[in-house]
């Protein structure tokens, strides 16, 4: 990146508290949110693993249905980075992780929207805007290292339209890296492609070069090319119909109300005002626009495409900005701002708060199974399988290594079969008794609050009782197993 887009430029400098504002409040919420067990402990079981015996699992041997299937894991790099943040400070480092990854994104959207014409209040406006209404998204997974990711994606393309440069080829290591950490790398592609195809013949030549020597540094990850195919096909998986986040998004919500709002509203917007869009700028928003109404976690990157855009053509109803060039001593003095604002939220991390907090938000969400697994765990003696509320799947794998689950949060790895067996069972619909028996299962872990009429049956049949309870679990046994309750 040239000198003169340093985002420490002495130009940017007087602007900067401004970004520190939306920083604060981004960071907040960032480390305020619960860590939800879906995708997170079962990536941390792995990171332990593939840094225990220095190499990735080719085998399944974490859900027994599966077990002995070829392991697929192309997110392994994030599964590492977790666990080594996990070693190094626990839920404090792993929340302070999730603040890194989101802040870097609002940064660099912060930046492109000043570049697209916003002043620093409106650009600190959008960018929270944005972060208010995808914070949804923010689970602790391996989605979040894509966001900076996406972020410095679409800051080298916006600058390669505005001076063509070398920078561009940053967009290989990018590639290479966003590839092993998740697989939404595909992104990278749609922005560069769509940008190769609106661009003048000057800007052509170097960045398809750079995506075609991206497209190859994909390659070297454990898949190989099969990456390619795998990317592109898992959100076709049948299974995917039964995750929420696939189907498209519904106007439920203050956050989805304020996403539908601002897509509509954006047209009157871009009618209205003096200054256009680039074509590349509408290739991005239809694009990422379709993406987002087609699936609920593709929202969260139309909402940047959307600020982005918003800046430019709000721009035009502002006077002109013409940042001057401050002395050293205040340049000092407004980065200073900047630091003071960033560091602020830090005494809302987990393990921190709770030292002057006597009433803060829990580190974990309640439907992390945490004292049901530790009950299961001092119960070695009781036999498996077991058959657990799938979300629980996840910390099972993380939190009893010896109890292989009978389904969790990854979708790709079970049949729509299983998928709909699982249905059955939770629902208790008729016939769920068979389907519970064939599975085999001696301890059955579910919640009452997502699977209320498969508690009632089993408190009800004469085959199970209750051996252990609290708020968010509950475990059953076969009747007549020792240490069962109630009946």
């Amino acid at each position: 990146m040239s000198p003169s887009l340093s985002l420490s430029s002495r130009k940017s400098s007087p602007d900067l508290p401004w970004l520190g504002l939306a920083l604060l409040l981004i960071l907040a919420i960032a480390f305020l949110l619960p860590i939800l067990p879906n995708d997170f402990w079962w990536y941390l079981r792995l990171g332990e693993d593939i840094l225990n015996n220095g190499n990735l699992p080719t085998i399944e041997t974490y859900s027994l249905p599966a077990s002995g299937q070829p392991a697929n894991n192309p997110a392994w790099l994030s599964a590492v980075l977790f666990a080594l943040a996990y070693r190094a400070g626990g839920p404090t480092a792993i929340v302070l992780l999730r603040g890194l990854t989101v802040g870097g994104l609002a940064t660099m959207l912060w930046f492109l929207c000043r570049q697209n014409g916003a002043r620093p209040w409106l650009a600190s406006l959008l960018t929270l805007l944005a972060a208010l209404a995808g914070a949804n998204n923010w689970a602790i997974r391996p989605q979040l290292f894509a966001y900076p990711l996406f972020g410095l994606t679409l800051w080298l393309l916006v600058q390669h339209q505005n001076r063509p440069t070398r920078n561009i080829f940053w967009l290989i290591g990018l590639a290479w890296l966003w590839a092993n950490l998740h697989s939404s790398f595909l992104l990278l592609f749609v922005l560069g492609g769509l940008a190769l195809l609106t661009s003048d013949k000057a800007q052509r030549r170097t960045l398809f070069l750079a995506l075609l020597i991206a497209a190859l540094a994909v390659c070297l990850n454990p898949r190989g090319p099969l990456l390619w195919v795998e990317a592109i096909r898992f959100p076709n998986l049948s299974a995917n119909l039964f995750s929420q986040e696939w189907a498209p998004p519904t106007n439920q919500g203050w956050q989805m109300n304020l996403f539908f709002a601002w897509l509509l509203l954006l047209a009157p917007l871009a009618s209205f005002s003096s200054r256009r869009l680039n074509l590349t700028q509408w290739a991005w928003l239809l694009a990422l626009g379709w993406l987002a109404l087609s699936g609920t976690r593709y929202v969260v990157w139309c909402l940047v495409i959307l600020a982005l855009v918003s800046a430019r053509l709000l721009s035009a109803w502002l006077p002109e900005d013409s940042p001057a060039v401050i002395a050293p001593r205040l340049r000092r003095l407004n980065l200073a701002f900047l630091l003071f604002f960033t560091l602020l939220p830090v005494g809302l991390l987990p393990g921190l708060r709770q030292n002057w907090w006597k009433e803060s938000p829990p580190t974990f969400s309640s439907n992390t199974p945490i004292a049901a697994t530790a009950w299961l765990e001092q119960h070695p003696e009781l036999p498996g399988p077991i058959w657990n509320e799938y979300v629980f799947g996840s910390y099972l794998i993380y939190a009893a290594p010896n109890r292989p689950v009978w389904i969790d949060t990854r979708f790709h790895l079970y049949s729509t079969e299983h998928w709909q067996d699982y249905l059955a069972i939770s629902n208790a619909t008729p016939g769920w008794q068979e389907k519970l028996q064939a599975t085999g299962a001696r301890i059955v872990l579910l919640d009452p609050h997502t699977q209320p009429l498969l508690d009632r049956a089993l408190s009800e049949s004469t085959n199970w009782c209750k051996a252990y309870q609290d708020e968010n679990a509950v475990i059953y046994l076969p009747s007549g197993s020792p240490p069962c309750v109630g009946k």
